[in-house]
């Protein structure tokens, strides 16, 4: 029996011994927690990342959740390109910390790079939520839109920056980009089949690519990815307007006209797209007041549209309104013809000092456009130019 006690002592000695000094070391790391991060931080600026993580192990391994360790870790990952680690490490830091605001910028970069374009979108959106004057957080949401070619949506970010921000002036230029460059999928689509390759089923991605493959008259490759996208939300508006308007493009109505028999409450009467290609489809079938009607509605909701307008004039022909289909006609080349020189004056304009008379001229071009809160921008920046 006494040896028993004297065992059971020894181990409970030990184990008092093991805890004061785990204690005692945990202590020592977390006093000096900030000149470690210190110390991580220099390493990062000069490009030492592996340095950086290593500086910060002990301190992690202690305090696995400590907000600034997982940051400077998560940008030293991003730099190495290690992805998959970086996001593991930011994706931990939550809303709250002070540290949020920058890993969200890593986390957006990590996730973008490995291919979760979904994930990066949402990500982006708490974020702007958050910080809604954060520059790059907008300037990455724009360009992730534009990398899924949906150029509405990138428009919307900025429109929207605009609407609550008049004062500045900064988002103009690109702005005028998004008006006055055409989208195109040539330099996009590998990109997505990369994005495809290593995470699939993201809805967002695989429509994109049916998009972006139809674009550039991949016929059977699109016709697979818009299955593939109504597969995963078969009830999405979105998804089912693409994909009837790619069955209307290759010569099935019918299976367009089955594509946009939603559910009354799904129906997207709000939406542009909808409605003009419920247009085409009515005069395909030659319902040319059934036509007229749903392009009306489309008009409503963005009048100045040249291809609508163009609809407009040759339906009003059909119509036996000649007169009127002559002058919507004309209305029509005028747009056009802005629009082209709007093309011309973005590719001309300088950014860093753009001529009054330019600034000007882009005013008076987007107003004709359809867009007086830019052009009441480039009016500002007009007067604001020095001669």
């Amino acid at each position: 029996m006494p040896r028993r006690n004297f065992i059971i002592g020894c181990v409970c000695g030990s184990t008092i011994v093991l805890a004061l000094g785990y204690f005692t070391v945990r202590w020592q790391v977390m006093t000096s927690a900030a000149t470690t991060i210190r110390q991580a931080e220099l390493h990062v600026r000069s490009g030492d990342h592996s340095g950086a993580r290593e500086i910060l192990a002990t301190l992690m391994w202690f305090e696995p959740s400590h907000h600034q360790g997982l940051l400077i870790r998560g940008i030293s990952l991003n730099a190495d390109r290690m992805f998959a680690e970086s996001i593991a490490a930011l994706e931990q830091i939550p809303v709250e910390s002070p540290s949020y605001e920058d890993a969200g910028t890593t986390l957006v970069s990590s996730l973008i790079h490995d291919g979760w374009l979904e994930r990066a979108e949402a990500v982006l959106i708490q974020h702007l939520g958050r910080f809604p004057q954060s520059a790059q957080s907008r300037e990455n949401l724009v360009r992730l839109y534009l990398s899924q070619l949906r150029g509405r949506a990138a428009m919307a970010v900025l429109q929207d920056y605009q609407r609550a921000y008049p004062e500045d002036l900064s988002v103009l230029p690109h702005m005028l980009d998004l008006e006055a460059k055409i989208l195109t999928a040539n330099d996009r689509v590998r990109s997505l089949e990369t994005a495809d390759m290593r995470h699939p089923r993201q809805a967002a991605v695989i429509l994109a690519l049916a998009r972006a493959y139809a674009m550039l008259g991949m016929t059977e490759h699109a016709r697979s990815r818009f299955q593939a996208a109504l597969d995963l939300k078969p009830r999405d508006p979105v998804t089912r307007i693409h994909a009837a308007e790619f069955q209307f493009e290759c010569g099935d109505a019918a299976a367009a006209r089955h594509l946009l028999q939603m559910d009354t409450a799904a129906q997207p009467e709000n939406d542009d797209r909808y409605l003009f290609l419920l247009c085409r489809m009515a005069a395909k079938s030659n319902e040319i007041a059934q036509s007229y009607a749903h392009l009306q509605k489309a008009m409503a909701l963005r009048p100045h549209e040249e291809t609508y307008v163009l609809m407009q004039s040759a339906l009003l022909r059909h119509m036996g309104r000649a007169d009127e289909a002559a002058a919507v006609g004309q209305e029509a080349v005028h747009l056009a013809e802005a629009r082209k020189r709007l093309m011309v004056l973005s590719d001309q304009l300088d950014r860093r000092q753009p001529s009054a008379p330019q600034c000007a001229e882009i005013a008076e071009l987007l107003e004709q456009l359809g867009h007086p809160g830019q052009a009441t921008g480039w009016r500002r920046v007009a007067r604001a130019v020095v001669p």
